[in-house]
Parts: C-alpha cells; sequence; structure tokens
C-alpha cells in the first residue's frame, strides 16, 4: 500500500482531530460533571490508549479486517466489568456510560479516518458501504 495524501488526511483525522475531541469530551466536560469521588484516570495513559485504538481501527478499514473494531470493545468491556464489580452503584452506572461514550468517540474517527484513508473525500463512495 502506497503512502497518500488520503492516508496523511485519514490517520490525521483519526489520531489528531479524533484524540482532541474525545479529550475535550471526556476529560473537560464529562469527568468533571461527576460530583462523587472516584479514582480519576491517567489522562496520558487514556490519550495513549486512544491514539493506538483509533490507529488500530483506522488500519482495520484500511486492511478489510473491519470484525476487528467488534473484538476489541467486545474485550474491553469484560476487562471493564471485571474492575466496575466494587465501585458504587450509582458512580459505576456514570461511570460505564462514559466508557461507552469515550469508546463511540473512538470507533467514531478510526472509522471516520479509515474511509478517509481509503475513499478519500468522494463521500459517494463511501456510501459502497451501505448498499
Amino acid at each position: 500500500m502506497v503512502l497518500n495524501m488520503n492516508m496523511v488526511w485519514g490517520f490525521g483525522f483519526s489520531l489528531v482531530v479524533g484524540g482532541i475531541v474525545a479529550w475535550l469530551i471526556m476529560d473537560k466536560w464529562l469527568y468533571p460533571r461527576i460530583k462523587e469521588e472516584f479514582m480519576r484516570p491517567d489522562i496520558l495513559l487514556v490519550a495513549i490508549l486512544g491514539a493506538m485504538e483509533r490507529f488500530m481501527y483506522t488500519s482495520s478499514i484500511i486492511l478489510n479486517v473491519p470484525y476487528w473494531i467488534a473484538i476489541w470493545p467486545a474485550f474491553k468491556a469484560l476487562t471493564r466489568w471485571r474492575h466496575a464489580e466494587g465501585d458504587k452503584p450509582r458512580l459505576s452506572v456514570r461511570l460505564g456510560n462514559m466508557y461507552c461514550i469515550g469508546n463511540l468517540l473512538t470507533i467514531l474517527f478510526g472509522v471516520i479516518g479509515g474511509l478517509i484513508c481509503k475513499y478519500g473525500f468522494d463521500i459517494e463512495n463511501w456510501c459502497i458501504l451501505f448498499k
């Protein structure tokens, strides 16, 4: 596969724009809304994991292995349930919702980045996926 401008734009959208939007929504808007005390995640660790996930999702679209987009979140959900067992019920629901929002943002930006890499900005080509 040859590196072209679509790849640069696609991975740039996935990694840079997706990272900024996820940081603004999760760290600046949602986390401050939780009033109860909890161990706030390390922002650097979360940012690195999110970037790796968006890279993986973008690559899975390019390499025609979109089923990976379902496998990884399933694995993460299993590990999250194990950690949520000791949480307070109300806090656990809030953190679970935030966890889902973060995953959806990561998948959304990763998939759109992959579509940009693969088809460029020609939205009509993206519709091939839905026929």
